[in-house]
Parts: C-alpha cells; structure tokens; sequence
C-alpha cells in the first residue's frame, strides 16, 4: 500500500481509454473501506482487541489483513490461520469504535451530485450487507444508494467479480456504462472479472497498480468531474 501523496505527486488526471469518453457513465459502483470511508484507525483497533480477545498472543497481525482488504473478513481469517471467532468481536468492537472512522471529504456532496443527475450508484463492499448498512446510515450516507451488496449476499467475495455482476445485474445497466472505484487489489480484479472499467481511488492509502488503462482520482470530486462530464458529453 502506498500513500496517495506519494503515488500522485506530479500526476495528471489520466483519460478514459482511447474510444470511451463519449460513453456515459450510468452506474458506478463504490468499495467502501478505504473509498468512501477511512476506517483505518476503527479497523486497526477492533483488530487488535479482537486478537488478544479470542487467544491472540503478541501483536495482532494487522499489516497482513490491510494486505487483503477488499476481500470478505472470514475469508481473511481463514487466510491467516485465525479463529474465526473474531469475526463478531470485530464486528461489535468496529461499531464501539466508530468514531474514530471519517468519510472521504465531499463524499456527500459528490454522492448527491451523482444522485442528482440520474446515476445509479451500488455498494459492492466486503463486509455483510447489514454492517455496510449500518456504517453508512451512521454517517447519513445511505440515502444516496440504490443497492448495497455485501459479501454475505454472494458466493465469492472480492476478487471474484460476483458482486461487481450482482450490482450491474440489479441495475439493469450495461457493463460498458459502468465503472466501479475502489483502493484495494480485490476491488480491481473483481471488476476486471466482471469487465468493467475500473477507477483508483487514491485519496487515502491504496493499492500500487501496473495498470496504464485504469483511471486515478485524487478526490471525490474527480470522480464526478469524470462522470458528468462523460454524462454530458452524450
């Protein structure tokens, strides 16, 4: 994981692929951790008492879960040879914790303005639908979701395409006018799997990606730039 500053000191927004601006932007599905949300600090302190909770001795092994974040928290468990018993400490102590997670600046705004102009937005996030439903509510960003899709709703979690499809799927929209943005590896592949354009946000930590096709954003507010102004180029 590297920084955004460093990963985009000096960067250009970069284009959609060559034949793709007069393409309209319909849909766009949002990771939530690390996207919409900096839970860094909730995430790291209801891991570690979730460790030494269930058993664990010494220090948690924090780096490896922000390694694999993206994919669904049993699925990591598992990776990680932990019990899955912490699945529901963590979940209880990440809502105790709350507070110490902060929205992405102008994600509201940003969200509304999509909204606004007749974009169907959709929530692909690893965690279950009812915790990404909850952390949104909490921050009064649920009104502007058409569709939350959580890992328990699907057979494969990220990086398996299975909720990039369920969304496109229930939008009703074509893959061609969606794109999907998020921080992590999974988020990537997943809409790769599913071959849909796919969007780096880059204004908390994320992924390192060796890909010259995928667009980076440094805001929230790039975002919408990119989406109405491909809508409006219609």
């Amino acid at each position: 994981m590297v920084s955004a500053e460093a990963a985009c000191r000096g960067a250009t927004l970069p284009v959609i692929a060559a034949g793709r601006r007069d393409r309209a932007i319909d849909h766009v599905i949002f990771d939530l951790d690390g996207t919409i949300l900096d839970n860094s600090r909730t995430m790291r302190r209801a891991f570690d008492e979730a460790f030494q909770e269930c058993g664990g001795i010494g220090d948690s092994p924090f780096p490896e879960l922000v390694s694999r974040q993206g994919q669904p928290f049993g699925m990591i468990l598992e990776q990680l040879g932990l019990p899955l018993a912490m699945e529901p400490a963590f979940s209880r102590l990440s809502r105790r914790y709350v507070d110490l997670t902060c929205p992405a600046k102008g994600i509201g705004e940003v969200l509304a303005d999509l909204q606004n102009a007749g974009v169907s937005l959709s929530i692909a996030s690893g965690k279950s639908r009812s915790r990404a439903r909850w952390v949104l509510e909490h921050f009064d960003l649920l009104k502007y979701f058409h569709r939350i899709i959580g890992s328990d709703d699907v057979a494969n979690g990220k990086p398996a395409p299975d909720m990039v499809l369920r969304c496109i799927g229930e939008a009703g929209i074509a893959p061609r006018d969606t794109v999907m943005i998020g921080d992590a590896h999974a988020d990537y592949l997943a809409a790769r799997g599913a071959k849909i354009r796919f969007v780096l946000a880059t204004w908390f930590q994320h992924a390192n990606i060796d890909d010259n096709e995928i667009i980076a954003v440094q805001s929230p507010f790039e975002l919408r730039d990119l989406a109405l102004v491909s809508v409006k180029s219609c």
